[in-house]
C-alpha cells in the first residue's frame, strides 16, 4: 500500500515535469522568500506540540528553486520532549498563466532525534487578488520506522506590503496535522 502511494506521487511529479511544456511566461509569484513561523503539531498517539521555525526558498533560474526549513516542536511525552523537523530540497514550477503556477517539490527530511526520510509535494499556487495568494498541494512524507503521512496542504498569504505577508497554512494528514502562522519576506 505504501509503495503504491509513493508510485502515484512519483508519477504525478514525472508527469508534471515531462508532459507539460515549459511555459515562456512568468507569474507574479515569488519563489525567493524567508519565513518565520509559529507551529502546532497534532500527531496520532502523542500530545499536541507547539513550537516555531523558519522556511526559505530561493529561485534558481526561471522554473526551479531550492527549499529548506527547520523547526522545533516541544512535546510532552515520557520518552521525548521535542522534535526538530528539517528539510532540504528542490522545486519546479510551471506557470499556467500570469497569476497561477503548478509546482512539484522533492525533499530530504530529517526528524531529529528520531530518523530521516524523504518527502514530495505536488500542487497549485495562485495570486487571487493584489494582496492575497492561496495554494493547495498533496504532500507525502516517509521517515524511516514511522508510518508514511499523506496530507492535503492548504495555505493563504495576505500581503501587508509588496514584500511582507502574513501566512497561514494547514497540512491535514492521515497520521498528523500541522498548523503554521508566520511572517514571510519575499522579493
Amino acid at each position: 500500500m505504501k509503495s503504491a502511494i509513493v508510485l502515484k506521487v512519483a508519477f504525478l511529479i514525472i508527469a508534471l515535469l515531462i508532459a507539460l511544456p515549459v511555459a515562456a511566461q512568468t507569474t507574479s509569484l515569488s519563489y525567493s522568500y524567508f519565513e518565520l513561523d509559529g507551529a502546532r503539531l497534532d500527531k496520532d498517539g502523542l500530545p499536541a506540540g507547539n513550537g516555531g521555525g523558519f522556511r526559505a526558498s530561493g529561485e534558481l533560474g526561471s522554473n526551479f528553486n531550492v527549499i529548506a526549513g527547520w523547526s522545533q516542536i516541544n512535546v510532552d511525552t515520557p520518552f521525548l520532549d521535542h522534535v526538530r523537523p528539517a528539510y532540504l530540497g528542490f522545486g519546479y514550477h510551471l506557470p499556467m498563466n500570469a497569476t497561477t503556477d503548478l509546482f512539484a517539490e522533492a525533499t530530504y527530511n530529517d526528524l531529529d532525534p528520531i530518523d530521516n526520510g524523504y518527502g514530495a509535494r505536488v500542487g497549485v499556487r495562485s495570486k487571487l487578488a493584489d494582496r492575497f495568494e492561496a495554494g493547495a498541494a498533496i504532500a507525502y512524507a516517509k521517515i524511516k520506522n514511522i508510518d508514511a503521512n499523506t496530507a492535503l496542504d492548504v495555505y493563504g498569504q495576505y500581503f501587508i506590503t509588496r514584500n511582507i505577508g502574513i501566512v497561514a497554512e494547514a497540512a491535514l494528514g492521515n497520521s498528523e496535522k500541522t498548523y503554521l502562522v508566520g511572517v514571510r519576506i519575499s522579493n
